[in-house]
């Protein structure tokens, strides 16, 4: 669970796209883990565009608040 793939039509920058995390070494294990999660709710196109074409800052900022989402929704559903 290193790297995303996109299939081909799936992305206008190439046929096919290939990213690892050690492309994105600013990116904690945790955070790479986080962006799997966010490209099962949301698409792998989100999480690509997302780190072809945000910033580092942004990046950290976008999976941040998806995990705070996350633990959100996870509070909700235990009962009190």
């Amino acid at each position: 669970m290193t790297k995303f793939e996109m299939s081909e039509g799936t992305s206008s920058v190439a046929p096919a796209m290939t990213l690892e995390h050690t492309a994105f070494p600013h990116l904690t294990t945790v955070e790479w883990q986080a962006l799997h999660r966010l490209a099962a709710v949301s698409g792998e196109f989100v999480v690509t565009s997302l780190l072809s074409s945000a910033t580092p800052d942004q990046q950290r900022q976008a999976i941040q608040e998806f995990m705070e989402r996350e633990l959100a929704e996870a509070k909700r559903r235990v009962p009190t």
